[in-house]
């Protein structure tokens, strides 16, 4: 009887969560850095997390130095990512930095991507150099994706 309930936390142990993304810190994961204005970085990862058919969970600031974009990614054949870009204000050389996090919603998801960050930072760059036109109202919420978030 203990096996079950110990493979049952195991189990969920390694499953990420929207409150878990958010509690990460603002520079774990992948990093980049963006030779743009931080706004113009902030509208291109809305676009790419957006191009790649992941919906936006949450937009906002999570501090009063970062601004942060949480989404999520799910398809036919994975149970899908939880994806978080964090853009931090442009230094003094005019870089705007980017933080690409990247976790598997259940652990066990051995289809899911482990890290989206080169998809997104080719997409952004894309953006940034005028190749790709982001689409009106990028960092837009849905009423769907506010609801399957618990908001």
């Amino acid at each position: 009887m203990r096996r079950p309930s110990a493979l049952a936390l195991l189990f969920l142990a390694g499953c990420a969560s929207v409150g878990g993304m958010r509690a990460a810190p603002a520079t774990e994961g992948s990093s980049w850095a963006f030779s743009a204005p931080a706004a113009k970085v902030h509208e291109a990862a809305c676009e790419a997390l957006r191009s790649h058919g992941m919906y936006l969970l949450e937009v906002g600031r999570p501090g009063d130095t970062a601004w942060s974009a949480l989404a999520q990614k799910t398809s036919l054949w994975s149970y899908g990512e939880y994806v978080r870009v964090t853009v931090l204000p442009a230094d003094s050389a005019g870089l705007t930095p980017a933080y690409f996090l990247t976790r598997r919603l259940v652990a066990t998801n051995i289809t899911a991507s482990d890290d989206w960050s080169a998809r997104l930072i080719h997409r952004m760059v894309d953006v940034l150099a005028g190749r790709r036109e982001p689409r009106e109202n990028a960092c837009e919420i849905t009423p769907a994706a506010r609801a399957a978030a618990g908001s």
